[in-house]
């Protein structure tokens, strides 16, 4: 597992990596400018490595070390999932696979496991951020039975931390307003949430979204690796754009295929856009404190305040059950009193 991952300001995407011929050091990879191209580079740089180490297999023994089930693994998900979730699962084995990898990947305990879920915790992360690492490594660990490399999960009764309450995730329109007067500082920070806000897009379909996707005739921008796109077959997700988020799309620069870039002409990055909100956080304390997930919740809930029916909401959010737009969907409580009201009102 890389130790950084990056792209530099020479348009290359690099990683600091273990030498192979100086293994107590790290060196480091210059991978070209496309990411998919890099990090395909990188887990087959990092599955001949650990086939290399020369403590992976006892003579005589079939056992895999962690290290190299964790790459044979990443570099099955290159084929097989989407460049986001290959994010998730790399960062989330990171920290568990560098502390464990020397050891067979069948002598991992959920003892193993729980001591990771404390650290955790103890870190100050939220039950959402256990749980993310919990579904990482079952997965790995499943992958592996399906494959025949182990034949079975030591893992498989590690449970998940029950979740927190959910609390208000949608934001009222004085706190849009004032946190799209602030990102207005540090632009492309302001188009980008309001783009989604308007549109319900998740952040990683926003970062990808490239020119040739928008049909300004039809007023749609069609999304083709998006989060439920294994479920139809890779039907595209297709995203009415009103006149205001044409108007965003039209102030973008045009210096790239994607719509919208960072520094230097760049891809606009999730990091990019999470430093440039920080920065401005920082410097001023009455700036709401959001996530760019919230938009999209908050998106929901207009739709729904705005009547809009539930199975169209659906398609827009790009959900893949009407139970999940219902989770996304807050109901304030001024709302269900206007409700039982109109009742009281209807009975006299």
């Amino acid at each position: 597992m890389p130790d950084v991952w990056w792209y530099d300001s020479r348009g290359q995407w690099c990683a600091d990596v273990p030498d192979t011929e100086q293994p107590e050091k790290r060196k480091r990879l210059y991978l070209g400018p496309d990411k998919k191209e890099a990090r395909q580079q990188l887990h087959r740089y990092l599955a001949q490595y650990y086939a290399q180490e020369p403590d992976e297999r006892e003579e005589g023994s079939d056992t895999l070390s962690l290290y190299s089930l964790t790459a044979r693994f990443l570099t099955w998900a290159e084929t097989n999932l989407s460049e986001a979730t290959q994010d998730i699962y790399e960062r989330q084995l990171k920290p568990f696979v560098e502390e464990h990898g020397h050891q067979d990947a069948d002598s991992i305990t959920p003892s193993d496991v729980e001591k990771q879920k404390a650290a955790i915790k103890k870190a100050g992360n939220k039950p959402r951020t256990i749980n993310f690492f919990v579904q990482s490594i079952k997965r790995l660990y499943n992958w592996a039975v399906e494959q025949g490399l182990l034949e079975e999960n030591p893992i498989e009764n590690v449970s998940r931390v029950p979740k927190s309450p959910p609390g208000d995730r949608s934001l009222d329109d004085e706190k849009v307003q004032t946190f799209l007067e602030y990102a207005g500082e540090s632009q492309p920070l302001a188009d980008a949430c309001e783009f989604l806000l308007l549109t319900g897009m998740r952040v990683g379909e926003l970062l990808k979204m490239r020119w040739e996707d928008i049909d300004r005739q039809q007023k749609i921008v069609r999304i083709y690796d998006h989060k439920t796109a294994h479920r139809g077959e890779g039907r595209p997700r297709t995203i009415p754009l009103c006149s205001r988020a044409m108007d965003i799309v039209d102030r973008q620069a045009k210096v790239s295929e994607f719509v919208f870039t960072g520094a230097h002409d760049q891809p606009l990055t999730y990091n990019a856009l999470k430093c440039r909100k920080r920065k401005l956080e920082d410097k001023y304390e009455d700036m709401p404190h959001v996530t760019f997930h919230q938009f999209r919740h908050t998106c929901a809930t207009r739709l729904a305040k705005a009547g809009v029916p539930e199975r169209v909401a659906q398609e827009i959010l790009g959900h893949s059950s009407k139970l999940m737009t219902r989770y996304y969907t807050q109901t304030s409580a001024d709302e269900m009193v206007d409700a039982v009201e109109r009742i009281d009102t209807s009975g006299k």
